[in-house]
């Protein structure tokens, strides 16, 4: 049984809706569920965009050592 057994209802605006749906993707947050109970329980959700550092340290990792 899951230990998630309670309900909780809100109504917001399809742009609010939207809003939320749009910061839960860029969390990378699977479900809005999981994003609301993140965001009011804890207040505050970071996501690093790594890309640019992981592609940097590709290209230094492949390059000549410098002599």
């Amino acid at each position: 049984m899951s230990r998630l057994n309670k309900e909780l209802k809100i109504r917001i605006s399809s742009e609010d809706k939207e809003r939320i749906k749009l910061k839960m993707e860029d969390a990378g947050i699977l479900t809005m569920s999981a994003y609301v109970r993140k965001m009011a329980l804890g207040g505050i959700g970071i996501r690093l965009d790594l890309k640019d550092i992981r592609q940097l340290t590709v290209m230094l990792r492949s390059s000549e050592p410098v002599r």
